[in-house]
């Protein structure tokens, strides 16, 4: 019978040499990094659009509810 810590070693080996682990980070990185995008395009839109009403929380929803997937 092994011992935990040379269990654990072996999972932690075993992790990182996973492929998929790998494919999920990247992708997960890749979402969030697309949702800072996102923000900062709906951000800019806001600060730049000109009426002052959009400036406030529910400016800001009304706005999202006017984009083609905003409802």
């Amino acid at each position: 019978m092994s011992s935990l810590p040379s269990q654990a070693h072996g999972a932690a080996s075993r992790t990182a040499n996973s492929t998929w682990l790998e494919h999920l980070t990247r992708g997960g990185l890749v979402g969030y990094g697309i949702i800072h995008l996102l923000f900062a395009w709906l951000i800019l839109q806001i600060a730049f659009d000109g009426s002052s009403t959009d400036g406030d929380q529910s400016g800001a929803l009304h706005k999202l509810a006017e984009e083609p997937f905003g409802a």
